[in-house]
């Protein structure tokens, strides 16, 4: 687990350190979420299922359902909770489906994803 753990990380911080390389041009060309126009959480959902998936033993087999966001204070990020009633469904190490409760919060002004919370155990946390 704990591997996997590591490699999550790895992986997490490498997606965030990428998009930190893209000039003001570039992010606007992407999925960047704009507050001047009608704001979309899809992109921001989008990085929360990569996250989510990354994290994974099989990243093909986990079932994240499409949810909206709310905005969460105070910096009035994307916030996505998946519980028990609308669960992310993760192989366990016997590879059967497990309901798996899932945080994920993303910055709407980079799109980049600040928190990722699995299963109540914080995986990736740049919120200040």
């Amino acid at each position: 687990m704990s591997k996997v753990l590591v490699m999550c990380i790895i992986v997490l911080a490498g997606l965030w350190l990428i998009g930190r390389g893209k000039d003001d041009a570039s992010e606007k060309e992407g999925m960047q979420v704009s507050s001047a126009s009608a704001p979309s959480d899809y992109g921001a959902f989008l990085q929360c299922r990569q996250a989510i998936r990354s994290c994974s033993r099989e990243p093909s087999t986990v079932d994240v359902p499409t949810i909206a966001a709310t905005i969460y204070k105070p910096d009035d990020d994307w916030r996505f909770v998946w519980t028990r009633n609308t669960p992310v469904r993760m192989r366990n190490g016997l590879g059967v489906g497990v309901a798996t409760p899932v945080v994920c919060v993303v910055s709407r002004s980079t799109n980049k994803v600040l928190h990722l919370s699995i299963d109540g155990q914080q995986i990736f946390n740049i919120e200040g």
